[in-house]
Parts: C-alpha cells; structure tokens; sequence
C-alpha cells in the first residue's frame, strides 16, 4: 500500500496511529472512564446497552495494535454480499502495517503499557 500520498501523510498517519493506541490502553485501563465516552457521543443512555458494547469492544481491539488479516477478510466476505468488487479484494490493499510496526520498534507501544 506504498504510495506516495502514504509517503506524503506518513508524519501524520503516525500521529494518528500514536493516539488511537493511547485510545486503545485507556478502553483496556478504565471501563468506566470509556462506558462515559460512549455514553457522550452514541447518546445511548442504558447501561446495559454501554456495557454490552464496551465488553464487545474490549474483545476486539487489539492491545497492540496489530492488523488480523483474518478479520479484513472476514468484513471482506460479509461485503461481497452488497459489493461484488469485495470478491477480488484481499486484505492487503486495505492496510499497511508498517507505522504500527515502527511504533512497535521504537518502543512506543510497550512504554504505554508500562506506565500507569
């Protein structure tokens, strides 16, 4: 998925990438905290339905921000069903895990872990 608009926003795509993992530990570290983010702006005001959905969302972003291409591939095939062009798709044009992985090596994941 090289390209040179990737190229281009690369700075900026990491800054993303950077405080969506600063997301991801704070849903992992504060059900409370996040059931009130979800309150503010789904409007849901049962707090069974926002509990039920931050458990569901607590299943499945991952911890490290990695990609499962079984999980593309997955949304993929429930797309065919609208979108015959999702047939010929994989999953690999969808992402580039490549700023997940710097962030990974230059030990920005594990330093929001290790810090409370």
């Amino acid at each position: 998925m090289e390209s040179s608009l990737h190229n281009e926003f690369r700075p900026k795509l990491k800054a993303f990438a950077m405080g969506y993992l600063e997301g991801v530990r704070q849903v992992y570290r504060s059900k409370e905290n996040t059931v009130e983010v979800l309150k503010k702006y789904t409007r849901v005001t049962d707090p069974e339905v926002l509990s039920a959905s931050y458990d569901e969302a607590y299943q499945a972003i991952d911890k490290d921000g990695a990609l499962i291409e079984a999980g593309i591939q997955a949304q993929l095939a429930d797309l065919v069903k609208t979108d015959p062009r999702a047939k010929g798709a994989h999953p690999s044009d969808f992402f580039d895990a490549s700023i997940i992985n710097e962030l990974h090596k230059e030990g920005f994941v594990k330093s929001l872990w290790a810090s409370k």
